[in-house]
């Protein structure tokens, strides 16, 4: 029986794709555009078949149900997040694609006697920033409509499978990297190569990030996994401070490492971008994001070890393929 994928062209799920593919695995691939893929290799495989789902449009679930019907598992993957330029950067946006549409997709699932229903969410529902180190038992507190639409979708699945719907396998990476990143990372590379990125403070401050193929790699071994409902953190096994972060990118780039600049000379001006920001203006130089990028959220991720054994540390790998990517994208801008 194939297995149902979401996501399939974004940054994690290409690399989701070519690992179910290496295990032997057939695949429904939704995507919103199955056209825009012809002669995309890894879509062109005899195991992968493309069907069109647009979960921003409406009736996206018709075709959907007769493709659950031949499906083992469902990989949803797909997301919406305020930055992406499809994305209405708004709360009723976010809702119709990260809640709404998981909703529906788990119920069709539970229709078609789907096994296993594997979601990703984000480490973004524990906060911004953490006093002390997190896991899986520690209590959600999201502080932004992106996270309460990611932690409302986690209920939605913990009631169903109450209600005896398929088994659900939450994941909450960090910030992902990797091939066509579209996320923070990708700004971060761009800001450095123009000269632009300066580090916050001491730069001793560590986020927790999930490489891309580490992510993929941890839903292909937890697709295994027997257990009714479960979550589990999916982090890089060493998550880098952001000075080192920047100097290896850098480093890629073959630039100078970034300069820092005062906490205290940052705040006045995003708290002023705040403001204009609650009057309508889209942007990206808030509070919020400067004490995102100036603080550390440590998160254990054992139970992912516990649950499979430990994954390989694919740090050095997607950074280097991130900062590829970025190339590729200048060279056709």
């Amino acid at each position: 029986m194939p297995d149902f994928v979401t996501g399939a062209t974004g940054c994690v799920g290409r690399y989701l794709v070519r690992r179910l593919l290496a295990r032997g695995r057939d695949l429904i691939c939704a995507v919103r555009c199955p056209e825009s893929l012809a002669g995309d290799p890894l879509f062109s495989s005899s195991g992968v078949r493309l069907v069109c789902c647009d979960f921003t449009a409406g009736g996206w679930d018709k075709g959907v149900s007769t493709d659950l019907a031949v499906c083992q598992n469902v990989f949803h993957v797909a997301g919406e997040m305020p930055h992406r330029p499809s994305s209405n950067y708004g709360a009723n946006s976010l809702w119709k694609v990260n809640v709404e549409a998981v909703q529906q997709l788990y119920a069709l699932a539970a229709t078609a006697s789907v096994k296993r229903f594997l979601f990703v969410s984000s480490l973004s529902v524990y906060g911004d920033s953490l006093k002390k180190p997190c896991d899986e038992y520690t209590p959600v507190m999201p502080e932004d409509a992106y996270a309460c639409t990611k932690a409302e979708a986690e209920q939605v699945l913990t009631v169903g499978v109450a209600n005896g719907g398929p088994a659900v396998i939450t994941i909450r990476p960090g910030l992902i990297y990797g091939d066509r990143d579209t996320g923070v990372i990708q700004k971060i590379i761009a800001l450095i190569d123009k000269g632009y990125f300066r580090i916050l403070g001491d730069g001793g401050n560590s986020r927790s990030i999930s490489a891309a193929p580490l992510v993929a790699e941890a839903l292909c071994a937890l697709v295994e996994s027997r257990e009714r409902l479960t979550v589990v953190d999916v982090v890089d096994p060493h998550s880098p401070t952001l000075e080192n972060l920047a100097a290896d990118i850098a480093s890629l780039l073959g630039v100078a490492p970034p300069r820092h600049i005062p906490l205290a000379l940052v705040y006045p001006v995003a708290t002023v971008f705040s403001l204009l920001a609650l009057l309508g203006m889209r942007t990206s130089f808030k509070v919020s994001d400067v004490r995102k990028i100036s603080t550390s959220n440590p998160v254990r991720g054992e139970r992912l070890s516990r649950l499979v054994g430990r994954l390989p540390d694919y740090y050095r790998e997607a950074l280097a393929e991130d900062v590829a990517w970025y190339r590729r994208r200048q060279a056709v801008a």
